[in-house]
């Protein structure tokens, strides 16, 4: 039986940044943003929770906080599933401080200070994080040019004792993509700091990396066939209803609203098991590992 764990749901394209690696076209982020109404989205989020089990609500987007309804939707949700997240940009932090009454914050940052603003084309993110710092987690994304401003995000989360999820750069343009030693000093970085309890680097290469160290790891990955969780434990589902394989991966899968859905999603998994990307191809441990299937996979050290 399909039973994910976590989903991934865009209640909108909207954004006011000009992120230079973000997977939404700029008109729909700016210009025409694709949206659906309260009503709708309600219903969405009911069939999840009664057709394939899920347990927890990651609300992205776009900026999620530019809708109107956004506290709405996220005190429904938090009586529906049993962990909710929101994902942001920090554009509106007032709204993030009310929705912490219902669900976890994330701001996504990828630089420190005012190289945040610069690097998303809109003023004061870096402000107004640091003024909800102590309510707010960090997502980041590593890449090419910030290993230095990741660790120290790393560490302005753990002053505050809040935690932080690092993603390696998802896609196919290599002068995104950070290099095999910078992923290794990030994680040395980590450790050497104390800084595991609170960090994680959310990644199949380092999950393999850390299944080398743990027999049981290492078993559980050959019993599974893949580290990668797109239709495994994740999904995503865009702004039109569309379900995809995860937040990076965008194949379309159903209509969230297909009679087949727990079916076509467990078809893709299999379709997913037997595709290597960039790396992996001649890796020997493709068929434990599987690495990422939107990504190169440039940045794996193994």
């Amino acid at each position: 039986m399909v039973k994910m764990e976590t989903v991934y749901f865009e209640v909108t394209t909207r954004c006011p940044c000009s992120c230079r690696f973000c997977h939404i076209p700029f008109k729909l982020r700016h210009e025409n943003p694709l949206t659906r109404n309260f009503e709708d989205l309600i219903v969405d989020f009911s069939i999840l929770k009664e057709k394939l089990n899920v347990e927890n609500l990651i609300i992205s987007g776009g900026e999620p906080t530019l809708r109107s309804d956004i506290l709405s939707l996220t005190e429904f949700a938090s009586k529906l599933f049993r962990k909710v997240a929101v994902i942001s940009n920090c554009t509106n932090p007032e709204t993030l401080k009310r929705i912490s009454e219902y669900a976890t914050v994330w701001v996504s940052l990828d630089y420190y200070g005012e190289m945040q603003d610069k690097s998303r084309g809109f003023k004061g993110l870096w402000r107004n994080y640091l003024s909800i710092a102590d309510i707010a987690n960090i997502r980041c994304t590593l890449l090419h040019d910030n290993l230095e401003d990741v660790e120290k995000l790393i560490a302005l989360a753990n002053q505050h004792n809040r935690k932080t999820t690092i993603v390696p750069y998802k896609g196919a343009n290599p002068k995104f993509t950070p290099s095999p030693l910078q992923l290794q000093q990030l994680l040395l970085y980590i450790f050497r700091n104390g800084y595991a309890e609170k960090t994680v680097v959310d990644d199949p290469a380092v999950r393999m990396w850390l299944a080398t160290k743990n027999p049981e790891l290492i078993k559980k990955a050959q019993e599974n066939g893949s580290l990668c969780t797109a239709c495994d434990t994740v999904i995503r589902v865009d702004p039109q209803g569309t379900v995809k394989p995860c937040p990076f991966l965008n194949w379309k899968i159903c209509d969230i609203y297909d009679s087949e859905i727990k079916q076509k999603i467990a078809q893709t998994r299999q379709k997913i098991l037997k595709i290597y990307t960039g790396k992996c191809v001649n890796c020997k441990w493709k068929t434990i590992c599987g690495g990422c299937k939107a990504s190169k996979n440039l940045h794996c050290f193994l």
